[in-house]
């Protein structure tokens, strides 16, 4: 009877169990139900249940099923299609579907984050050249981002870059509209984060704000693609977002051999800064980055962009520069100043960002109000009202350059197709004062950036560039595009023209020179020097990068850093094309070259240099100032300057030195100079050509006018009697004994010497 009791008790209990567990199962159904469909590897359903029989979910019986009915949760073993979409940001609230984008034009219209991961979903279906443009702005998660850069909560939505597995090769153009929201996070050491992963296409008009890139591991994150390979192109775009990686990190591009213009980056990233940087990672210097800024705020910088605070960014400085100084309607960006603490891509007329002048207190400053420039006030050719460019005078077919601001219009006039234009230097000019260290590299960050001549033409520059005689000083061309010059590519000629102070090129710069980065055939560069920085990878030289012309009476006392492989001090050698003649550098250079001669620092100071370049035109002739210490040869008008070579005989031995027109004779009081006529020559000597000087013996000692071997008090008397007119000493020995000062007189100065010669 007990036995009875305890197994109908025991068989309760398990009942109550059983039902209990039931229960849970059921409830645990529904929650795996409600999630994604969790599937095996080959796509199939993993979990099912049958409703109403099973308790639990198991590995087989029927799929379930998720629908949602006037916001009513159902599940069910019954597939039912969602006839009636109900589409919130995109995403349908029955079923999870995205919204499928219109088609227009050859590109997906995108207007909300579920039609963005829709177009995301389709290019990595293998549709890599599929169009987009945003029609809207586009919010993913909001407000994801705290103060700090951090996320601030569990984000509703995961982003996945387009293009992980494909590279993405079409035109995504944001249209002026800005993506938020964002969060692409990964800590896998080769993962890529970013809007796009890997791209081959174009990214434009775009901004990403409020949005997450990144993990701490991870490689190659950034705002909008983690790279970027050849002839991809990001332009107009910029962020505000945060980027955390390991290495190849950027706030634009993790990495691109393509290119980035007109971008900017305000945000906060964090990754090893020896391979990531603010915009792309430098760490290869290989794509190309034209006209991009990054705040000086960030913890990361870049030497191929420039770093503004964001009191020049809410100012409207970097708007306009932006913009390229446009303000004409064309323009890109815009700014509603007081309002807008940053550039923006799309604005009304009067968020126009110009640039103004106070005269009264002498002041720059930018305004959405355009203020008409009545009377250009010009500082080195640059109007301090309006920033617009002094035009040169026309003469005799060539525009007379004076000052940069006429260089810089000349550059431009060139690059607008009038490769054939011709100009003359009137003066010296300068861009940038003191620009190079001693050791050569940039000593700050340049006023402004030199743009070479001609090089965005298909076209060569075939006119004459003369400098008669002057310098230009202060050129910083330091980006990372090929052909670093004052002129890209030239077949026409450049002569009587110095470059100093000047930098040009980058580590990874192909054609980087003083003068042209490239030489075609019937191209001239003569009567020329540099004593500036040239850096470069390949085909770089101190005159020209690579000449298939000729260069000749020309050379280099710069500093230059390229390949020895293919570059050298004067014009690559790696081909031996083009002629050098009568060309010299400096033996300490950087690089040699077997087609011109190295000069120690020496021979260059002596004269030596100078003497053996050839006379130039126009009566401009090769000069030195042989007085001053450290003076190099330069293009001259004054024949004071002039160098000639003095060769000096004394007992049959002879050597030779140069001088200037006012020549120093050796001294040596055992005789005197004659030259080659039989003149006798006094200290400085004046001359006029090359001449040969000969020494001859005093008779007797300096001082003993009357030659009876001893100075006296005597012989001061001669000479005080012939200076009084009272007896003139006549005999020509007699007189050159006198003249103890050896100024080509005999006075009472040298009566004095001799008396102290006499009491010595």
């Amino acid at each position: 009877m007990r036995l009875q009791k305890f197994m109908s008790l025991l068989l309760s209990c398990i009942m109550l169990c059983l039902s209990f567990q039931a229960n849970c199962l059921s409830i645990y159904a529904e929650a795996l139900s409600a999630a994604e469909p969790t599937t095996d590897s080959d796509g199939t359903q993993a979990w099912n249940k049958s409703l109403g029989t099973d308790a639990y979910p198991q590995f087989s019986g029927k799929a379930v099923s998720y629908i949602s009915e006037h916001g009513e949760e159902v599940y069910s073993n019954t597939n039912i299609s969602c006839n009636n979409h109900s589409y919130v940001n995109g995403i349908c609230k029955t079923c999870g579907e995205y919204e499928v984008p219109t088609l227009e034009n050859g590109a997906y219209q995108l207007s909300n984050y579920g039609e963005l991961v829709w177009f995301q979903q389709y290019v990595d279906a293998d549709n890599t050249g599929a169009n987009a443009v945003l029609t809207a702005d586009i919010t993913a998660n909001k407000n994801l981002l705290n103060k700090d850069g951090s996320v601030s909560d569990v984000p509703v939505y995961k982003w996945v870059p387009i293009g992980r597995s494909l590279q993405y090769t079409g035109t995504f153009d944001g249209n002026g509209h800005i993506i938020s929201g964002l969060y692409s996070y990964s800590d896998d050491y080769y993962d890529y984060c970013g809007l796009f992963a890997k791209m081959k296409g174009t990214i434009k008009n775009l901004g990403i704000v409020d949005s997450y890139f990144g993990g701490k591991n991870c490689y190659h994150a950034a705002s909008f693609a983690g790279i970027g390979y050849l002839n991809s192109v990001i332009e107009n775009c910029f962020s505000d977002s945060s980027v955390v990686g390991s290495m190849y990190c950027g706030g634009i591009v993790g990495q691109t051999t393509g290119k980035i213009s007109n971008c900017y980056y305000i945000g906060k990233i964090t990754a090893n800064s020896t391979y990531s940087n603010a915009i792309s990672s430098d760490k290869y210097n290989r794509g190309t980055l034209e006209n991009c800024y990054y705040s000086s705020e960030c913890s990361l910088t870049s030497s191929r962009a420039e770093a503004k605070s964001m009191e020049q960014f809410s100012s409207g400085e970097v708007c306009f520069l932006l913009n390229k100084k446009v303000t004409d309607g064309s323009q890109i960006w815009y700014q509603k100043l007081g309002t807008d603490s940053y550039p923006k891509l799309n604005g009304a007329d009067d968020e126009t960002v110009y640039y103004c002048y106070d005269r009264s207190q002498n002041k720059k400053f930018y305004s959405n109000t355009y203020i008409a420039c009545t009377e250009h006030i010009y500082e080195n050719g640059i109007c301090l009202a309006c920033d617009s460019l002094q035009k040169p005078a026309l003469e005799n077919g060539a525009y007379q350059l004076e000052n940069y601001g006429e260089l810089v219009w000349f550059q431009q006039y060139v690059d607008a197709g009038n490769t054939g234009a011709n100009a003359v230097l009137t003066a010296d000019i300068t861009a940038n004062k003191n620009l190079l260290k001693e050791d050569g590299s940039v000593s700050d960050v340049p006023v402004y950036k030199w743009t070479p001549i001609g090089r965005d033409l298909k076209l060569y520059y075939t006119g004459t560039f003369d400098g008669n005689g002057h310098i230009i000083s202060g050129l910083c061309c330091n980006d990372t595009r090929s052909y670093c010059g004052l002129f890209a590519k030239m077949k026409g000629t450049i002569k009587n023209l110095g470059i100093v102070d000047s930098y040009f090129g980058s580590e990874k710069c192909y054609h980087a020179a003083s003068f042209a980065g490239y030489a075609v055939e019937g191209s001239v560069i003569e009567n020329c020097f540099s004593d500036s920085s040239v850096v470069g990878y390949a085909y770089c030289g101190g005159i020209a990068g690579e000449t298939y012309g000729k260069i000749s009476n020309c050379y280099y006392i710069g500093k230059i850093t390229a390949d020895s492989t293919d570059s050298n001090a004067i014009s690559s050698d790696k081909y031996n094309y083009g002629a050098l003649e009568n060309c010299y550098y400096l033996e300490s250079c950087g690089l040699s070259t077997t087609r011109a001669v190295g000069k120690t620092a020496e021979q260059f100071a002596s004269g030596d240099v100078c003497y053996i370049l050839k006379s130039s035109e126009n009566n401009l002739v090769w000069g030195q100032n042989l007085s001053s210490e450290g003076s190099m040869p330069v293009l001259t008008s004054d024949e004071e300057l002039r160098v000639y070579r003095v060769t000096t005989v004394k007992d049959d031995a002879s050597s030779s030195y140069y001088s200037n027109s006012s020549c120093t004779l050796p001294a040596d009081d055992t005789g005197y100079w004659i030259d080659e006529n039989g003149k006798v020559l006094y200290s400085p000597a004046k001359i006029t050509k090359d001449t040969t000087i000969t020494f001859k013996q005093f008779v007797s000692v300096l001082g003993d006018v009357n030659q009876n071997g001893k100075v006296e008090k005597a012989d001061a008397a001669a000479v005080l009697r012939h200076v009084s007119g009272i007896s003139l000493i006549s005999d020509e020995a007699e007189l050159l004994l006198a003249d103890v000062n050896r100024d080509g007189n005999v006075d009472v100065r040298d009566a004095v010497e001799i008396i102290k010669k006499a009491a010595a």
